[in-house]
């Protein structure tokens, strides 16, 4: 016990010195496919939001939710030249849930815009859907629930105090036979 309040009291001036943020993204997804060919996969979305501190030493923490999907072309068999026999549908759905620290890089600040790099861990949610459409539908739902890791590289631009946009790359692993490359634009808003 006397560890653990030992332990508050040396945090207590970082947390103080610490600014709260809130932000959201949105932009494209690429999966990866690694047991397998990815031909006839389409860039997908990726979504997500995050909340954290920012501390006065360019260091932050976040925790972070995040949403991807791919789908894959849909394959069409024919019985005879002009007649559908089936046609499969194919996509991957993820919810990660991470937790990020990064590093706003302010020595390469270049015209206002700060890079910065980051790591993360965590866990993810993976969902596989096949559904075949013939004479009867049938469809299978395969889950990969597992932890996850990414790595992040962005820059972010200051519109005001409080506000400021960017633009953010993830390289995921959150499946068994899959990595994710996302780049999407980010909006953060600091309290």
């Amino acid at each position: 016990m006397k560890r653990l309040i030992f332990l508050g009291i040396a945090i207590l001036p970082f947390t103080l010195s610490a600014a709260q943020y809130f932000g959201i993204d949105a932009g494209i997804n690429h999966l990866e496919l690694t047991n397998e060919s990815d031909s006839g996969l389409k860039v997908g979305m990726r979504a997500g939001a995050k909340w954290g501190y920012i501390f006065d030493s360019g260091l932050r923490g976040e925790v972070e939710l995040a949403y991807r999907i791919n789908h894959f072309k849909t394959r069409y068999v024919l019985a005879s030249e002009d007649q559908l026999k089936s046609k499969s549908y194919r996509s991957m759905h993820s919810w990660s849930y991470m937790i990020n620290v990064l590093y706003d890089v302010k020595q390469l600040q270049v015209a206002s815009v700060v890079p910065y790099v980051g790591l993360g861990i965590g866990y993810a949610q993976n969902t596989e859907k096949l559904k075949f459409k013939g004479d009867a539908t049938h469809e299978i739902k395969e889950r990969d629930n597992r932890f996850a890791y990414q790595a992040i590289i962005g820059a972010k631009y200051p519109i005001n105090d409080t506000l400021s946009a960017g633009l953010e790359y993830h390289y995921y692993c959150g499946q068994s036979h899959a990595k994710d490359h996302s780049l999407g634009m980010t909006l953060v808003r600091t309290f």
